[in-house]
């Protein structure tokens, strides 16, 4: 043999389809807001923050990137092995974060909205001007630009309704899995959305003020109604990985990929696969919550229930929960939080109910797994004993003291981590 063909085999980087190790990770997006004359105001200054390219790496901890729109951060710590790791990855990538944002801005702020309250509605303000939003909002990049040239043409209404994207961001959650596991945890988190919506709703939509509404489902349902991309909860559980590709086939898509693999990253609304090294699910229901350590506890509460829960009578009753009775659960969870229902066969539970007993299914795991991740759960049981949510919070904040004065406090929590409730 070759030495030099020798020395390539040795050097060239072998490739593992799954691995046997499960890993956590996560994608954090957060707004940027300034106060002026004692008022919030959306702050677009990521352009002038990432100034040499999309990503700004943290040593031996993650990237920061800016995102679709200019008042927008993301946080992307490394996949890791605990969740302790997963948090203190993420606060140290917020602190780094909030030096980047001072220095640009010393009146701005990091804060832990899921909806962006402050900010204009274009589908819902007919005075904004769609191409003067665009360059005021909308980060220069030309994969969002190539979006916003696909919805032109279906038509003005598209492109104002896609815009509205940038009034809210998410915590995708994720989690790697086996090949032999992908169905059945593909199909839990599937199932588990509308529950997470009820314990996870993060500040209501501006349109629905009276009502504790996720703002995630109503802006997708409206900006996805036009048959171009998949609405609400898949109705197909793949066997396999191979299978779950060869879904995608065929599928409107809004580029041609060359690579299936590639199209993983325009499919399913709630729940989407991801192959680097690794399958990874990664849930994309979960509104940004107050604080870093909020964010936590969706993370702690689905890496528990995803755990030795086959023979479970409650995860049972979840899992044969029908496509049409989870858009049922999710309708309700996103009108009522906690005190919606869920819908099975066997008739409804409230939401808070069901996620008693999955808090103690998820602390026993969690306790098993041995890295004491169980404290993370406790936002989550605050939430399930006083049956509220941050964005029931958020309105009675909001009714009793204003939106200033709402705001402040969750400035308070993503600084500080102080818990909202």
């Amino acid at each position: 043999m070759n030495p030099k063909e020798k020395e390539s085999e040795e050097h060239e980087p072998e490739v593992h389809a799954y691995d046997n190790i499960r890993r956590v990770g996560g994608e954090l997006e957060s707004f940027i807001v300034e106060k002026r004359d004692g008022e919030y105001v959306p702050a677009p200054i990521t352009d002038k923050i990432f100034t040499d390219g999309p990503l700004i790496d943290i040593e031996n901890v993650g990237t920061l990137a800016r995102e679709f729109h200019r008042d927008m951060i993301e946080f992307n710590p490394d996949p890791c092995i605990s969740l302790h790791e997963h948090y203190a990855r993420l606060k140290t990538m917020f602190w780094e974060a909030e030096l980047m944002v001072k220095k640009v801005r010393p009146n701005a702020e990091l804060v832990g909205l899921a909806l962006n309250q402050i900010k204009p509605d274009p589908a819902l303000d007919t005075t904004i001007d769609d191409g003067e939003y665009s360059r005021k909002y909308v980060y220069p990049s030309s994969r969002y630009y190539s979006f916003i040239d696909y919805y032109k043409q279906l038509g003005d209404k598209a492109v104002r309704e896609f815009l509205s994207m940038g009034l809210v961001v998410s915590y995708q959650a994720e989690f790697s899995v086996l090949k032999e596991e992908l169905a059945h945890l593909y199909h839990l988190r599937r199932n588990l959305v509308p529950l997470m919506v009820a314990i996870c709703s993060n500040s209501p939509t501006l349109n629905y003020p009276d009502l504790v509404l996720d703002g995630r489902i109503t802006l997708y349902r409206r900006n996805f109604s036009h048959g171009h991309q998949h609405i609400g909860i898949p109705t197909y559980i793949p066997e396999d990985f191979d299978d779950y590709l060869g879904t995608l086939e065929g599928q409107p898509l809004i580029f041609d990929a060359k690579d299936a693999r590639a199209k993983l990253s325009v499919d399913y609304r709630w729940v989407r696969l991801n192959v680097p090294t690794s399958v990874i699910v990664e849930p994309r229901e979960i509104d940004s919550q107050p604080s870093i350590l909020e964010d936590m506890a969706p993370q702690a509460a689905q890496f528990g229930l995803i755990e030795e829960n086959r023979d479970n009578p409650l995860i049972d009753s979840v899992m044969k929960a029908t496509p049409e009775m989870l858009e049922k659960s999710l309708t309700s969870a996103a009108k009522s939080g906690l005190e919606g229902e869920f819908f099975t066969s066997t008739g409804s539970r409230p939401m808070y109910d069901i996620w008693a007993e999955l808090l103690e299914i998820a602390a026993v795991n969690l306790e098993e797994r041995g890295f004491g991740e169980q404290m993370f759960l406790k936002p989550f049981e605050r939430r399930i004993k006083q049956v509220k949510t941050p964005a029931q919070v958020f309105i009675e904040m909001t009714q009793k003291r204003g939106l200033t004065k709402a705001i402040d406090r969750f400035v308070e929590c993503m600084k500080t981590d102080k818990p909202l409730i």
